[in-house]
């Protein structure tokens, strides 16, 4: 899984780390107190990430381990390209407590096991090679989401790690909100602190002409835009077009910038003359849902595909069966087989993780 694994939210200087890593069991629970952030290099099998320990595409199969510890060596590459930047490690999915060690001092942890979180390691790092050790510990427990009713249990890492570069303040988080009757786009932006004097945010479209500039006015972290939309274009399965962009985030200490995309369409529900009931509108037409229960889930790999095609082609597969959406089954989507769902339309109803 070579590919940027959130292409809504994509910035252009990363470092993909799937493939092989270093893993031990800890069945006893006794890294913690023995030390094992020290002493990974008799870390004495192997795994591949990001495929769940418990999956037989990890090639290790596992699935009554309850607590793992893994380890790997990196080295930036392009090093000239992290300069002056923080460096962030994103783990896009762990199941379920997960800690981090960066050359042998904790860096953070984090609890959860469906969304995606990061940590700064750039106060870590050391020139040239890097070693990281992640504790991932997973029991049954009634209080955490089980996933899919017991049939092959996620465990330990299931998502995409990358490394990220980023300025001092960046973006957390850019979010389209469309409103296709008005012809315009609500975007919320999220910065990951206040600046001392205003910053410019700006939009530019990729294939299209959307392009806006304000201010973010100092000491704030939030700021809300409505964008007008010209020549607007709708998304439906029929036509599934998608505005991609750039956001841009410039100021006196900053600068940075995401790849994404949205898309023009509204969800909604409208009468039925003649009946008594409601029917769901896209777009304020009313739509007959055809939707198939996906079960989102590989016998080999279980929550991950093996590939960045195999998602493709199961949202190809539902549109030459005629559907015109799924239902996720409950579990919280990989980024990049709802960008395919998007990309090739096909509209999503998801579930939560289930308990």
């Amino acid at each position: 899984l070579p590919e940027h694994p959130r292409p809504g939210f994509q910035r252009a200087v990363w470092q993909n780390l799937n493939g092989y890593w270093k893993f031990r069991p800890d069945s006893a629970d006794i890294g913690i107190q023995e030390n094992w952030q020290e002493e990974a290099d008799f870390f004495d099998q192997k795994i591949l990430v990001p495929f769940s320990w418990a999956s037989p595409m990890s090639e290790i199969k596992l699935p009554h381990i309850h607590t793992g510890w893994y380890s790997r060596k990196f080295t930036l590459q392009k090093p000239s390209q992290w300069k002056e930047k923080q460096v962030y490690l994103v783990f896009c999915a762990s199941d379920f407590n997960t800690t981090l060690w960066v050359n042998g001092k904790r860096a953070g942890s984090h609890a959860g096991g469906y969304v995606p979180f990061d940590f700064n390691i750039t106060g870590w790092l050391q020139e040239g090679e890097n070693t990281i050790v992640v504790r991932v510990e997973d029991e049954e427990l009634t209080n955490r989401p089980s996933g899919k009713q017991y049939y092959g249990n996620a465990k330990g890492i299931w998502q995409t790690v990358y490394l990220e570069a980023r300025p001092d303040i960046y973006f957390t988080s850019v979010r389209f909100t469309p409103d296709i009757d008005k012809q315009l786009v609500r975007v919320d932006v999220s910065l990951s602190e206040s600046a001392d004097s205003p910053l410019n945010f700006s939009l530019k479209g990729i294939n299209n002409n959307l392009e806006f500039q304000e201010v973010i006015p100092s000491g704030q972290t939030t700021a809300t835009y409505t964008v007008p939309v010209s020549e607007m274009k709708l998304w439906s399965p029929e036509s599934p077009f998608l505005y991609e962009i750039t956001a841009g985030l410039n100021g006196s200490n900053t600068g940075d910038e995401i790849s994404g995309y949205f898309g023009m369409r509204k969800i909604s529900a409208m009468e039925i003359p003649g009946q008594n009931f409601q029917y769901v509108a896209l777009n304020n037409e009313p739509v007959y849902l055809k939707l198939s229960l996906d079960q989102s889930y590989h016998p080999e790999g279980f929550y991950t595909f093996p590939t960045d095609l195999f998602m493709k082609e199961e949202m190809m597969r539902a549109k030459n069966l005629g559907l015109n959406g799924l239902r996720i089954h409950i579990k919280t989507e990989i980024p990049r087989k709802l960008y395919w769902a998007d990309k090739l339309g096909l509209l999503i109803q998801a579930d939560i993780p289930n308990f």
